[in-house]
C-alpha cells in the first residue's frame, strides 16, 4: 500500500503542473517568460560589467582632470610670483632696492645689517637686520612696501620699541632671487672660454713653424 501510494503522489504532482499548463496560451506564456528571463541574464551581466569599467574610466579622468586644474593653477602661481624674482643676488642691488622704499618715508635708519646668505633649491636667501626711527604711520608705510613691493621680500620678525620717547622698528628682512646669471653674462662666459683655446691653438702654429724654419 505505501509503495502505491509513494509512486501515485509524483503521479499527482505531475497531472497537477500538466493542469496548470494545459493549452497553448499557458504554454506560450511559460515559454516567453523562460526566453524573456534567460535573455534578461545574458543582457544583464554584460551591462554591468560595462557600467563597472565605464565608471573606473570615469574616475581615472576626474583625477586627470584635477590634476590638470593644479598644475594650470601652480603655473598661474609661478608666472605671478616670477615677475618679483630677479636674476641677480648681489647684495648692493638689494641694498639699494630696499633703500629706495626707506628714503620714501620720513624714517631714520639706524641699522642696516647684512646677514649670511642661504640656498634654497635654485634660489638665494638674502637677510637684512634693520632698525627705523620715526613715527608710526610712516613705518607702516615702509613696512607694507617691503612686502607689496615689485621683488618678493618676506618680514620674518617684527618688533616696536619706544625708548626715549622715541618710536624704533626692528625688521629682520628676507629677500629671495633666483642663484642664475643673466643670459648677457652667460653668453659673455661661453665667449670668454672659446676665446682661450683659439690663442692657444694659433701660439701652438707659430711654434710649429719655427721648427720647421730650423
Amino acid at each position: 500500500m505505501e509503495e502505491q501510494s509513494s509512486k501515485e503522489s509524483p503521479a499527482k504532482a505531475k497531472n497537477k503542473w500538466a493542469d496548470r499548463l494545459r493549452g497553448r496560451a499557458r504554454m506560450g506564456v511559460a515559454c516567453i517568460g523562460g526566453v524573456v528571463v534567460l535573455g534578461m541574464m545574458g543582457v544583464t551581466n554584460p551591462l554591468l560589467e560595462r557600467v563597472a569599467a565605464a565608471q573606473v574610466r570615469l574616475k581615472k579622468a576626474e583625477t586627470r582632470a584635477a590634476l590638470a586644474a593644479d598644475v594650470a593653477s601652480l603655473r598661474h602661481q609661478a608666472e605671478q610670483y616670477k615677475k618679483k624674482l630677479p636674476r641677480t643676488n648681489d647684495l648692493n642691488d638689494w641694498t639699494e632696492y630696499l633703500l629706495t622704499g626707506i628714503r620714501g618715508e620720513p624714517v631714520k635708519l639706524v641699522r642696516m645689517d647684512p646677514k649670511e646668505q642661504t640656498s634654497v633649491g635654485q634660489c638665494k636667501v638674502l637677510t637684512w637686520q634693520i632698525d627705523l626711527e620715526g613715527d608710526y604711520q610712516s613705518l607702516a608705510r615702509v613696512l607694507s612696501w617691503m612686502e607689496n613691493g615689485k621683488r618678493l621680500v618676506r618680514v620674518d620678525r617684527f618688533a616696536m620699541q619706544l625708548p626715549n620717547g622715541k618710536l624704533m622698528m626692528s625688521l629682520v628682512v628676507r629677500g629671495l632671487a633666483l642663484d642664475k646669471p643673466e643670459s648677457g653674462q652667460s653668453e659673455t662666459f661661453v665667449g670668454a672660454t672659446g676665446a682661450a683655446p683659439a690663442k692657444a691653438q694659433s701660439g701652438k702654429a707659430r711654434t710649429q713653424k719655427g721648427g720647421v724654419q730650423k
